[in-house]
């Protein structure tokens, strides 16, 4: 089970910057394993690729498993209990 995390923000922005933080210090506390992606969304082709997920707001977190988004988390941090249960 291939499990992705993609956190679409700018690096200027504090929420954006902790949605990072919480997936580096969570997922191996869960002992989740799970590739997390950080798209700048003020570089042309992270720009490109929001558009392609409907990325309207920052900071948005999607969960996707096997390909398939089971979560979206838009203009907040998810909570870590929202996020656990997206990632089972």
């Amino acid at each position: 089970m291939s499990k992705e995390i993609f956190i679409f923000g700018k690096p200027g922005c504090p929420q954006c910057q902790s949605a990072k933080k919480m997936m580096e210090v969570k997922l191996p506390k869960w002992g989740v394993d799970a590739k997390v992606t950080f798209f700048n969304t003020d570089d042309p082709r992270d720009r490109a690729r929001a558009a392609f997920y409907d990325v309207l707001d920052i900071p948005t977190t999607i969960v996707k498993i096997d390909g398939k988004e089971t979560a979206r988390f838009v203009e907040r941090v998810p909570r870590s209990p929202e996020l656990k249960t997206a990632l089972a």
